[in-house]
């Protein structure tokens, strides 16, 4: 019984055990043929076993300590196993757990990479289809704006008529909407919903190659469009030196002003005031009568 426990934690060695347990005394009950398992163990202990194979019994690293054998946890027995147990019999040493198993890693123990994003260039999103979307790019990112709802275009709009009417007087540059094909920086393409460019030789610029820099972005805030606006392009035209950013927020019914050095926005609610530079004078936007005029209201 007690070379069988043996056996079974080390394959391979019954058959030594044999004939070791020959040459050892027995002891036990009158008529019982029990071996000494402990004189047998010492004499295993001298040997070294690698579970490399069965019945190989090779040099460290696993050495059996016969006083730590003595000392490990005993096993319970159960079922079938105690009925065959024999009088006397005290239940085999626990060895297993006083042995070091190697621990194998699992697939699903793996880590999965991220998928690395697509980086986009102003020329791939020029050459995407005309859906009724906006496509803009900044430092690769795509930006996507579904079509505009009506208050937005009402905004657009008003704002238009206020800037188109100032400019003319001011004779410092020209408003334009988009669509549009604005470069602030290389690898960028924005098309803001309203912007100011500086005149070109007294004139309105010819071609969008003509446009080196913006005195004005104005977009109109949107859930659709609300971090970009406020993260992803206003750092753009920030980079880019751009002289004020405005971003009108229909909901809340106020304006933020961004200049090129702040780290937070100016919050106008009740007047708007803008003096591009060589203009002699400024331009004054009440904002709730704006804000009105956008809503329809009387």
């Amino acid at each position: 019984m007690r070379q069988s426990v043996l056996a079974s934690v080390l394959p391979g060695a019954s058959v030594r055990l044999n004939l070791i347990a020959a040459h050892q005394p027995y002891s036990g009950a009158e008529g019982a043929r029990t071996p000494d398992l402990l004189g047998a163990i010492q004499a295993l202990s001298q040997l070294s076993y690698s579970p490399v194979g069965r019945g190989n019994l090779i040099p460290p690293p696993y050495r059996l300590n016969p006083n730590t054998l003595r000392q490990a946890p005993r096993t319970r027995k159960s079922g079938a196993a105690c009925a065959r147990s024999m009088p006397g019999d005290s239940p085999a040493p626990s060895m297993m757990s006083r042995v070091p198993l190697h621990s194998h890693r699992r697939a699903e123990q793996t880590m999965a990479m991220p998928a690395v994003a697509h980086y986009w260039t102003p020329e791939e999103v020029r050459a995407l289809p005309d859906d009724g979307q906006r496509y803009e790019v900044v430092a690769g990112e795509l930006l996507v704006t579904p079509a505009p709802k009506l208050p937005h275009q009402e905004a657009v709009g008003q704002l238009f008529r206020v800037l188109a009417a100032y400019l003319d007087g001011a004779r410092v540059g020209h408003v334009m909407v988009s669509p549009a094909d604005l470069t602030p920086e290389p690898g960028a393409l924005v098309q803001p919903d309203l912007f100011v460019v500086p005149l070109v030789l007294g004139r309105r610029p010819r071609d969008w190659t003509d446009i080196g820099q913006l005195l004005l972005a104005v977009e109109i805030l949107s859930p659709a469009t609300a971090r970009a606006d406020r993260t992803v392009k206003r750092r753009l035209y920030q980079r880019a030196g751009v002289a004020e950013y405005w971003i009108v927020d229909l909901e809340a019914r106020l304006v933020e002003r961004w200049r090129p050095s702040d780290e937070r926005p100016e919050v106008l609610t009740e007047e708007l005031s803008w003096h591009p530079d060589l203009a002699t004078t400024s331009l004054v936007l009440p904002l709730p009568a704006f804000f009105r005029d956008v809503f329809d209201e009387i």
